[in-house]
Formats: C-alpha cells, structure tokens, sequence
C-alpha cells in the first residue's frame, strides 16, 4: 500500500499479522508513493511525488532508481510490458516509455512534445490489455490506443480517472465522474445502466467459473 509516509505492508510472522513499512530510511527517494506496480519477476515498480520511479527488489529487499535525474513532476500511473519496456503516465508531462534494456526514456508522443514548448498533458490513466496494446486517457488527447501507433479516439469526457480493456476485439471500460461508459466498435461511448452520476476512479474485472 502506497501512502504518505512511504509503502506500508502486510506480513505474517509465525501466523500473526505484522505492518511493516518501507521509507526513506530504507532507500526509498521519496515518502509519497503514488502508484505500486508488482512484477512478475518478484519486484515492485514505485511511482513517487517528487523522485519520479524506483524498483523494489523483493528479494534482495534494495531500492534502485532507473532515473536518477527525474525531472518530470508527479508520477500517475504506471504499466509494464514484457521484460523490455515500462510506460510511465506523469501529471502534467504527458505519458514516458522507459527501456528496461538500455535506460533510454522519451515522450510516448514525441510530435507533440516536440510542437509544445511548454508540453503539458495529464495522464489519468494507463492499461495494457491481454494482446499487449497500450491504453492512455489524457486531459489533453482523450482516449488513445497504440499497438506501437497511437490512434486519437474521439471523445467528450474531460473527467476520464480509469480505463480497462481486457482483449482486442471487446468493448473499453471507461470509469469518469459521471458514471461509466464503454467504446463500443463504432467508437461510440455508451452509458453502462445504473452507473450514470458515479464517481468511478477504477475499474477492473473478475473471472467468475
């Protein structure tokens, strides 16, 4: 669990619950976490305030910083793919690929980083469905879609806080202020029935046998 004071979590010693938490004094570069990434590989991605993102090595029990010289605000979200590639999304930088093979970070969208001067776009959220295509909703560009291309998606909701695409080919789950929608084929949002007027800030799904 991210919190102000650094990540809080839940352990058993000898079958009884214990709180540990993981601050500064461990290694951690900053207090305020943002957003928590597990990995399959026995690790934890940390989104910060102020420091940008660290790894968590779960077995060593190490902090490391990938970049050291962060220089791009607040980390919002974050999501990895494969062993090769994490997708940062910050609040007011738009949204970052760093390479996990070289180290080399840059703009997910570098036409308009490049026309902006003062480039500054929110990114609300990032997901990743099943086929490997990435899902960002911005303050600035809506909805986009890449399969390595972004592909702008027209939309209305200046209040996007979630996103959830489970395969190609099924409707996009969008969670906003005003309820949930889903973009349907003919890349129209439709209002999910009896969720009009919630306030949705995520949205996931739950395989039921």
């Amino acid at each position: 669990m991210g919190t102000d004071g650094g990540i809080t979590r839940c352990v058993f010693n000898n079958g009884d619950k214990e709180l540990e938490t993981l601050d500064a004094e461990d290694g951690l570069p900053d207090d305020i976490v943002r957003v928590l990434l597990p990995t399959a590989y026995g690790g934890l991605w940390i989104g910060t305030y102020d420091r940008g993102i660290s790894y968590y090595d779960l077995g060593e029990k190490t902090f490391s910083s990938p970049v050291p010289d962060w220089d791009l605000g607040v980390v919002s979200d974050l999501t990895q793919q494969g062993t090769q590639e994490l997708f940062i999304g910050t609040e007011d930088k738009g949204g970052w690929s760093l390479s996990l093979e070289n180290g080399n970070l840059q703009p997910m969208d570098q036409e308009a980083f490049d026309n902006l001067r003062n480039y500054s776009s929110k990114v609300y959220a990032l997901h990743q469905d099943r086929n490997g295509n990435l899902w960002m909703a911005t303050s600035q560009e809506g909805i986009r879609h890449t399969d390595r291309r972004f592909l702008y998606l027209q939309d209305d909701k200046h209040s996007i806080q979630a996103l959830l695409a489970s395969d190609s080919g099924k409707p996009l789950w969008v969670g906003t202020d005003a309820g949930l929608f889903q973009l349907d084929n003919s890349g129209q949002f439709r209002p999910w029935p009896g969720a009009e007027g919630l306030n949705i800030v995520t949205v996931s799904y739950t395989h039921l046998t």
